[in-house]
C-alpha cells in the first residue's frame, strides 16, 4: 500500500476556556483527600473534531527530524521483556543509547529518562494509574499534546546533571521520543503525528501534571484546521518512529511534533496494540 490514503477520525483537542484567564489547566493523577475542598482532578474540555490523517507508507523517507519534527527507522530490536523493569532499564535502555548515539552522530551527551508501556486494554479513563511505575500499562494518549513543557525540561536538566548543566544549557538541546510496537503490527490506536513546521507555541494550553513524586506541565494542542497530521499503517515492531517534544535549535524548521493515538476507522475490534516508548535528552553543539 502507498503512503496515498487519508482515513478520518474523531481526535480529543483542549479547548479553551475562560476560567483559564484565573487558574492554569491541571490534571491530577492521584487521589486526593477525603477532606479536599475542591475534589475537582481537572478543569479540562475538550472538542472532538473529525481529523484526516495521512498514510505515509511507502514514502517514509519524506519526513525528518528537522523539517517535520518526526521521522520513520528501522530498530530491528529483538528484545521481548518489557514487563521486566530491570531488563528493559539494564539491557534494552543501553541498545537504545547506542543506536541514538548512532543515528545523531553529534551527540555529546544522552540521558534516557523516562520509558513507559501503552496498550488500548487499559481504556478505562476514569483509572488511576502509577505513573511511577513504567511498566504499569496506560491507555493509548487521546488526547494531542507535546510530553514536556519548557520549565520541566529545564528542571529535568538540572536534576539530571546537577554539576553541569548549565554548561549543557549553552549547547543545543532536544528532547526526543523513541516509540515502537511491543510485539504486534498497530493495526487500531496507532500514532498520528503532526507536521511541526506550521504549527506555534500559541495553539498550545501549558497544563500542569500533578503526580505523587512529580508535578510538571504537558503542552496540549487545540485545533486548527490547517495542521497536516500523518502516520504509519500496520506498524511493525521493528519500525520506530523518532520524534521531537523539543529543541533549542533555531536553524531548524520544526521544534517539536504534537501526537495523539486515534481509532482507526477499518481496524478490527478485538485489534491489540502494545507500545513501548522512551524519552531522551540529547546535547549537541548549535
Amino acid at each position: 500500500m502507498t503512503g496515498d490514503t487519508i482515513v478520518v477520525a474523531p481526535v480529543h483537542f483542549i479547548k479553551w476556556l475562560p476560567l483559564y484567564e484565573n487558574e492554569k489547566p491541571f490534571n491530577i493523577f492521584i487521589n486526593l483527600p477525603e477532606d479536599a475542598q475542591d475534589t475537582r482532578t481537572n478543569n479540562l474540555e475538550f472538542d472532538v473534531i473529525d481529523t484526516s490523517f495521512h498514510n505515509v507508507r511507502g514514502q517514509e523517507d519524506k519526513f525528518s527530524l528537522d523539517e517535520q519534527g518526526f521521522e520513520f527507522i528501522q530498530w530491528p530490536h529483538t528484545f521481548k521483556n518489557f514487563g521486566d523493569r530491570a531488563a528493559v532499564e539494564t539491557e534494552y535502555l543501553p541498545q537504545i543509547e547506542k543506536f541514538i548515539r548512532e543515528k545523531i552522530p553529534d551527540a555529546e551527551e544522552i540521558a534516557l529518562f523516562e520509558w513507559r508501556l501503552r496498550d488500548n486494554s487499559t481504556m478505562n479513563p476514569g483509572e488511576l494509574r502509577d505513573l511511577e511505575e513504567p511498566t504499569e500499562r496506560l491507555r493509548p494518549s487521546l488526547h494531542p499534546h507535546i510530553d514536556h513543557a519548557t520549565k520541566p525540561i529545564l528542571d529535568r536538566i538540572q536534576a539530571t546533571f546537577p554539576e553541569n548543566y548549565k554548561e549543557l544549557l549553552n549547547k543545543r538541546v532536544r528532547v526526543l521520543n523513541l516509540w515502537h510496537p511491543m510485539r504486534h503490527r498497530v493495526e487500531n490506536w496507532p500514532l498520528g503525528l503532526a507536521d511541526g513546521s506550521n504549527i506555534s507555541l500559541n495553539d498550545f494550553l501549558e497544563t500542569d501534571h500533578v503526580r505523587r513524586k512529580y508535578v510538571g506541565a504537558s503542552l496540549n494542542l487545540m485545533h486548527r484546521p490547517e495542521y497536516q497530521w500523518h502516520y504509519l499503517k500496520d506498524q511493525m515492531k521493528d519500525e520506530a518512529i523518532l520524534f521531537k517534544n523539543f529543541d533549542s535549535s533555531g536553524n531548524v524548521k520544526a521544534h517539536f511534533a504534537p501526537h495523539v493515538s486515534f481509532p482507526h476507522p477499518e481496524a478490527r475490534d478485538d485489534a491489540i496494540r502494545e507500545s513501548f516508548e522512551v524519552r531522551m535528552l540529547i546535547f549537541s553543539k548549535e
